[in-house]
């Protein structure tokens, strides 16, 4: 659910799919403009509400404040900005989805350097880096925030292991989604075909669910 949930983590997705997209493309003037406009619809889309305007906002503070300039100048903008949204409503430091947004957003600054640079020095993934990097920082970064609302032995180990492959089927769901989207809005027919092409990792994200369920009513972990 919190893979699929509109969080911090798709904001993060969003913006490492929306950079890969532009630079394929070979208009790297655009990423800043896309990203931001990307994250807009994203909002949109996914209809307004108050958790997941709170993480559009912290995703779009933290990605331009890395653009902005320097490492430790993105961890001021992304501490103020954070302690200014507090400040407007307290009551968000025990709101679940604000804690998500936040350590989704921070792992951005703080994870995601480390992380892309690691992987750009695996040859085979060196196409799909930065949105692979941003996707395992968040996961990271969101994961000690479940654990602490819902308790170490609530944790679900057999959750963890099957969260691994999901997280990587994610990305590529809501890209499908996105393109059979907006193809849907000029060819509706052409939308119709895309969804057949796309189901495959629907399929196995829906899979590994179920083998997970199977797996955890076993009580082996």
């Amino acid at each position: 659910l919190h893979l699929t949930a509109a969080s911090g983590y798709n904001i993060t997705v969003l913006i490492g799919s929306a950079i890969i997209l532009f630079k394929l493309l070979g208009k790297r003037y655009l990423v800043i403009p896309g990203v931001i406009i990307s994250i807009v619809f994203f909002a949109l889309i996914a209809g307004g509400g108050a958790s997941v305007i709170r993480a559009a906002l912290m995703g779009a503070v933290g990605f331009l404040a890395l653009q902005a300039g320097s490492a430790r100048s993105a961890k001021r903008i992304f501490v103020l900005t954070a302690l200014f949204m507090l400040l407007i409503k307290p009551a968000w430091a025990w709101d679940v989805g604000w804690e998500l947004s936040t350590a989704a957003t921070a792992s951005l600054i703080w994870l995601e350097p480390f992380i892309s640079k690691y992987l750009k020095s695996i040859k085979y993934l060196k196409p799909v880096y930065p949105e692979l990097a941003a996707s395992i920082s968040a996961y990271l970064a969101t994961f000690p925030v479940l654990v602490w609302r819902v308790g170490w032995n609530n944790i679900s180990w057999v959750g963890i292991l099957t969260n691994i492959p999901a997280a990587f089927l994610v990305p590529w769901i809501m890209a499908s989604g996105a393109v059979i989207g907006f193809t849907g809005l000029i060819w509706p027919a052409g939308a119709q075909i895309l969804a057949v092409l796309t189901r495959p990792p629907i399929w196995a994200l829906v899979r590994i669910i179920e083998w997970g369920s199977k797996i955890n009513a076993l009580h082996l972990f």
